[in-house]
This record gives structure tokens, C-alpha cells and sequence, in this order.
């Protein structure tokens, strides 16, 4: 009866109640995993591969497997230098964007009003492909970081009101945690991470696709 109430519902909102579904029937690993990352942000060497170790485990969890904790060990060290990689280019392309949109406005004028627009915006499309960039390198046959990017990037593009409509969700869900505070420390980037991975589950099987290009 639930399967097929979910298959009726608009495709953002089934990908929502899903993603929670599952999270909240796995409360306590999720909030066990949450906090393990939290306290890998005070290490920061430790932070991007715990993170890369939460969607590992998510990865598997939407296809029915739980491991749990060891999985998140599992895939912070399989996944030790992807991460940092994938750190490393972030903080590199959000430091380009920064120091040009600082340059624009030592310019001054209409043209670098345009340009600073302009960078402002691929920064957010930048950080906007990045909600599916790592559950793409989890199911990918080769987990390359610029296969998963280009993945994101086509993803973002085929489906971008859907994608507004998740962020949407997790603005609220963030709203209500920063009031609880429980939740912020427990079950953010769980939530996070899990809506990520499910949403790029059901956008390939919407598009009839039974693997991520690799």
C-alpha cells in the first residue's frame, strides 16, 4: 500500500518521504554516523573521507544493505585520497571564484556588475552539482571524480525544478534543526547524504538508467 501511494505522488515528493523513510527507520546508525563526522570536522584531515564513508554507506542502504558503521570505516579508507581530491578541487575552484569576483568589483562599471553576476552564478551551479557528485562516484564503475561531475552537471541540467524542490526540503529540515538543535548535530549530514543518494537512484531509473555512465 505504501509503494503504491508513493507511486502517485509528485516525483520530488516521493524522493523526500523516501530518503526520510529510510532514515528514520535507521535512526541510531545515522546519528551515530553523523556524529562521528562531526567530531572528524575538528580533525579536518579526517572530515572529507568520513564523508566520502557516510554516502558509501547510503550508497548501499537505498539498494537494501546496512553495514552500518564498519561501512562508513570502510569507505572513508577506501575512499581516502578520492576524497581529499575532490576537497582540494572544491576549495581550488571556490578560491577562483572568490578572487574573481573580487576583481570584477575593483573594476567597477555595468560590465564587471555582469561579470561578478556571472561568477556569483557558477559558483552556486558549482556547489549545486556537488549534492550529486558523490553518491555518483559510489555507483559509478570507476569512481572518477570527472565522470562524476559531468554526471552531476547533466543531471542538475535534466531535472533543475525537481532539484530546487529537495533543496527546498532540506532548507526547511535545516531551519527546524537549528530550532531543535538535536537534530543539527545528529542527523544533518545523514539527511543530507541519503536524499542525495536516493535522488540520483530514482532521476536514473525516471530516465531508464541502469548505471551511471562510466
Amino acid at each position: 500500500m505504501k509503494q503504491e501511494f508513493l507511486e502517485k505522488l509528485p516525483a520530488p515528493l516521493r524522493t523526500i518521504l523516501v530518503a526520510f523513510f529510510n532514515w528514520w527507520d535507521d535512526l541510531v546508525a545515522q546519528s551515530v554516523m553523523s556524529l562521528v563526522w562531526s567530531i572528524a570536522l575538528l580533525t579536518a584531515i579526517l572530515a572529507p573521507p568520513l564523508t566520502f564513508g557516510i554516502y558509501y554507506v547510503q550508497g548501499q542502504y537505498v539498494r537494501g544493505e546496512n553495514p552500518g558503521l564498519r561501512g562508513m570505516l570502510e569507505g572513508a579508507r577506501r575512499y581516502f585520497f578520492k576524497s581529499w581530491q575532490w576537497m582540494l578541487a572544491n576549495l581550488l575552484l571556490v578560491g577562483v571564484f572568490y578572487a574573481s569576483f573580487q576583481a570584477y568589483g575593483l573594476l567597477g562599471g555595468w560590465l564587471a556588475d555582469l561579470g561578478r553576476m556571472f561568477s556569483l552564478f557558477i559558483a552556486i551551479f558549482w556547489l549545486t552539482m556537488q549534492f550529486y557528485t558523490i553518491p555518483f562516484v559510489m555507483i559509478q564503475a570507476h569512481p572518477s571524480l570527472r565522470l562524476a561531475w559531468r554526471n552531476s552537471f547533466f543531471l542538475v541540467m535534466a531535472s533543475p525544478f525537481y532539484l530546487l524542490a529537495l533543496f527546498l526540503f532540506l532548507f526547511l529540515y535545516g531551519l527546524i534543526s537549528l530550532l531543535l538543535v538535536f537534530p543539527v548535530i545528529l542527523g544533518w549530514i545523514s539527511m543530507v547524504s541519503i536524499l542525495g543518494t536516493q535522488a540520483v537512484k530514482d532521476r536514473l531509473e525516471t530516465f531508464g538508467i541502469t548505471e551511471a555512465k562510466s
